[in-house]
């Protein structure tokens, strides 16, 4: 890792991922957002018997910032872990949400499990969203 804010960002999404639930796919991964004023919200997939009740990490870390105030303006960076050896990318589902609830400009860190990351944008991962511009 090359900077502090991707080590910090990392260590943040190993403590969301420790709190995973996945006892059916044993994939746990942790999400963590920062905000402009360095608050962290985590996240972590939790599963269920009843797949569809599933929620994955990105959307869990979203909603805990969005139920504590947290707008997208106030979103500085957003970090996701698996416990892969390959970067893994939010399903479609989380990409929809996450292009919503956060800015375009939004860093997004795709780290695996021994840190390596990519950092990208909403438009890089999800150009061709569902949203007003494409109605």
């Amino acid at each position: 890792m090359s900077t502090t804010i991707d080590k910090v960002l990392y260590d943040l999404c190993l403590k969301a991922q420790a709190n995973a639930y996945a006892p059916y796919s044993n994939f746990k991964v942790g999400a963590c957002l920062v905000t402009n004023n360095n608050n962290a919200y985590l996240g972590s997939n939790i599963e269920n018997k009843a797949y569809g009740s599933t929620i994955c990490a990105e959307r869990s870390a979203l909603s805990n910032a969005y139920s504590n105030g947290v707008k997208k303006e106030d979103i500085k960076y957003f970090g996701l872990l698996s416990d892969s050896d390959k970067i893994s990318f939010p399903c479609g589902e989380c990409l929809q949400v996450m292009n919503e609830l956060l800015s375009n400009d939004t860093n997004i860190y795709l780290f695996d499990k021994n840190g390596k990351f990519e950092c990208v944008k909403i438009n890089d991962i999800f150009p061709y969203h569902f949203g007003k511009e494409n109605d």
